[in-house]
């Protein structure tokens, strides 16, 4: 029987390993209204320079390229997006408020364990309250870790 991952305690390796996961680092899913992809694009350039996190936003471009306005399309982009969460380590909120489907995405985050770093409170915009923010999200991932 091979020991366990000395971080996470849950996955096989080889002695005095981490495993995959715990080596490549924390994944945080980003969420944010989907009616301004400008400023979704934004945070997701900012929290990726200034957190040493792999963020993913597949949603992103799930909008522009099949678009959000059909209930169904949206309805199957959500459960897509259920997938990429249940494999993140956090959830963070972006972008000044939290749309419905913001909404759907954390209390699944929620109900899954996920942790949650909310930064809707920190501006629209990443340049709104930097500081604030950064420190927040530094704090988050340092108590993570």
């Amino acid at each position: 029987m091979k020991p366990l991952c000395h971080k996470c305690e849950t996955a096989a390796v080889e002695v005095g390993r981490l495993c995959l996961r715990c080596s490549l680092g924390p994944v945080w899913y980003m969420a944010a209204p989907s009616a301004d992809l400008v400023c979704a694009r934004e945070w997701l350039a900012a929290i990726t320079e200034s957190v040493d996190v792999s963020l993913v936003a597949t949603w992103i471009s799930e909008v522009e390229v099949i678009g959000d306005d059909d209930p169904a399309q949206r309805k199957a982009g959500l459960a897509r997006c259920m997938a990429v969460i249940h494999r993140c380590d956090a959830i963070v909120l972006v972008g000044g408020s939290i749309s419905p489907g913001m909404e759907q995405e954390d209390r699944f985050a929620f109900n899954q364990g996920i942790p949650r770093l909310d930064l809707t409170g920190c501006g629209h915009w990443p340049h709104d309250n930097p500081e604030q923010w950064i420190s927040l999200a530094q704090a988050f991932h340092e108590g993570a870790q």
